[in-house]
C-alpha cells in the first residue's frame, strides 16, 4: 500500500494546522492483524457522529513520524483510498509492551461545524528568574489542559511563560494563560501549572556517638575475677 504524508498546512487559522495521512479499508480482523503489523502496517479505526465506524489500515512509519508532531491536539486529514478526505483527531493508540510501537490507532471523525472538547499539551517556555538567580525549584504540576473550541481554533500547545516566575513562591494558575482566539479553557483557573519552591536544606546526619562505656556490672564481674585468681595464688 502507498501511504504519504504531507507537511503540515496552516489552513484552520491562526496556529491552527493538519497533516495528511493516507490509508485503506482492512477487510482482516482479531489475530490476522499481525499479519499487518510484520507487512509495516497499521490497523485502526475510523468512527464519529454522522459516520459509519471504520476498518482502516496504513503504513505504520508514517504514522509515527506524524504522529510524533501531531499527537493527540492537531487535525489530520485522512484520506481512504483516495476519497475526500475526513478532517481527524488521533484518539487512542495502543503500544506493544515490549517494541513500544503502535499496534492500533483509534480516528475520531470532526465535525468542523461543531465545537470539540479535548486536551492540548502545555509548553513551558524561558527561564524562571526564581530559579536562576534564587536558587529555588521549578516544580510543574500539569503538562495540559482541557479545552473547547471550534476546530478550526484548535492549537497544537498553548504556551507557559516561566518568566513570569520571578520569587521563590510564585506560581502560573490556568487563569494566567494567554489563551488564542476561539479558545475556552474548561479546566479551572485556579490550578496551579507551575510554582517555584524554596531550596530543600540538604539534611546532615547527626555525628555517630561515642562508644557505649563498658556497664559497670560487667567491670566489677572481672574485678571479682581478678581477686579470686590472686586468692589462689596465694594458697599454692
Amino acid at each position: 500500500m502507498d501511504s504519504t504524508s504531507g507537511a503540515p498546512e496552516e489552513e484552520w487559522g491562526k496556529g491552527g494546522m493538519t497533516y495528511q495521512l493516507q490509508a485503506q479499508l482492512r477487510t482482516v480482523n482479531g489475530k490476522q492483524t499481525k499479519r499487518l503489523r510484520e507487512q509495516g502496517l497499521l490497523p485502526g479505526v475510523v468512527y464519529g457522529k454522522n459516520i459509519e465506524n471504520k476498518n482502516i489500515q496504513l503504513a505504520q512509519s508514517e504514522f509515527i513520524k506524524i504522529f510524533r508532531d501531531a499527537g493527540y491536539s492537531t487535525l489530520i486529514e485522512l484520506s481512504i483510498q483516495g476519497t475526500e478526505p475526513l478532517t481527524v483527531l488521533v484518539s487512542d493508540v495502543a503500544y506493544d509492551r515490549v517494541s513500544n510501537l503502535p499496534m492500533h490507532v483509534d480516528f475520531h471523525r470532526i465535525d468542523m461545524r461543531e465545537k470539540l472538547h479535548t486536551r492540548i499539551p502545555l509548553h513551558f517556555a524561558g527561564e524562571a528568574r526564581a530559579v536562576k538567580e534564587g536558587g529555588g525549584i521549578l516544580v510543574k504540576v500539569m503538562d495540559q489542559v482541557d479545552i473547547e473550541c471550534l476546530p478550526k481554533d484548535l492549537v497544537s500547545s498553548l504556551e507557559v511563560p516561566l518568566g513570569k516566575l520571578e520569587k521563590i513562591g510564585g506560581t502560573i494558575r490556568v487563569s494566567d494563560l494567554q489563551l488564542p482566539a476561539g479558545i475556552r479553557i474548561l479546566t479551572k483557573g485556579e490550578e496551579v501549572i507551575a510554582a517555584v519552591e524554596a531550596p530543600r536544606e540538604e539534611v546532615i546526619p547527626p555525628a555517630a556517638e561515642a562508644a557505649p562505656k563498658e556497664p559497670e556490672v560487667i567491670k566489677k564481674g572481672v574485678q571479682k575475677e581478678a581477686e579470686l585468681e590472686q586468692e589462689e595464688k596465694q594458697k599454692a
